[in-house]
């Protein structure tokens, strides 16, 4: 889904040894995930669904198609398509079998990340629903039981995130104006422990600090 992107934006190609750039699309709409299929051609998704810009952005298939990815021959693509209507809050935990044997599909309510033992995760829900809407960090086990909320937005605070330290120690978040607030609010990169006591606000100023990212050494 498109619903957190407005606003017009265009497919530009750049040549990189000379830094000539040409536009492949114009006009109104938001236009995400672009890829390069040959023939000076690049397929692409809109609100609509996947469009080419060969022919003035001619329709390839409608629907909704999040995070596309092609065959290197450009002939099959795979995409996540959202079927759950519910909200984040209602939603649990479901374990998708998987093909290989070494990994779990876990499905979880929002955007998450396991403790290093992997016995844990962090995990956003947010209310998309009505003016009033803000977001909360919730601890839980990998199976979805022993929820624990860690931090609870003021209204209207989106949150971003969340990364679990390789030391297992803190874990880190933004919270503040995004998407679509973004242009009227800040927002700040929070830390805080497991346990959600000691909350800190890492950063400050006018900028939307989000999706953190550990480094190696902590």
């Amino acid at each position: 889904s498109l619903m957190l992107g407005r606003g017009p934006s265009q497919l530009i190609i750049t040549e990189l040894k000379t830094g000539r750039q040409s536009a492949m699309t114009s006009g109104e709409g938001l236009r995400l995930f672009p890829h390069w299929i040959g023939n000076n051609n690049l397929v692409y998704v809109d609100a609509k669904g996947v469009r080419f810009t060969r022919n003035g952005g001619a329709a390839g298939a409608d629907g909704q198609f999040g995070r596309p990815d092609w065959s290197p021959n450009a002939r099959t693509m795979v995409f996540h398509r959202e079927v759950d209507t519910r909200s984040d809050r209602d939603r649990e935990f479901t374990l998708v079998p998987s093909r290989d044997p070494h990994f779990e599909l876990l499905r979880v309510p929002g955007h998450a990340s396991f403790s290093p033992d992997g016995q844990h995760l962090v995990y956003l829900s947010l209310n998309f629903q009505g003016a009033s809407r803000n977001g909360i960090l919730v601890r839980a086990n990998r199976d979805g039981s022993d929820r624990r909320i860690l931090y609870e937005g003021a209204v209207s605070d989106d949150l971003s995130g969340p990364a679990w330290s390789a030391s297992g120690e803190r874990i880190l978040f933004g919270a503040g104006g995004f998407f679509q607030r973004a242009q009227i609010r800040t927002a700040r990169l929070m830390s805080v422990p497991p346990d959600g006591t000691d909350l800190m606000s890492l950063t400050a100023g006018d900028s939307n600090d989000a999706m953190p990212s550990w480094s190696p050494d902590g």
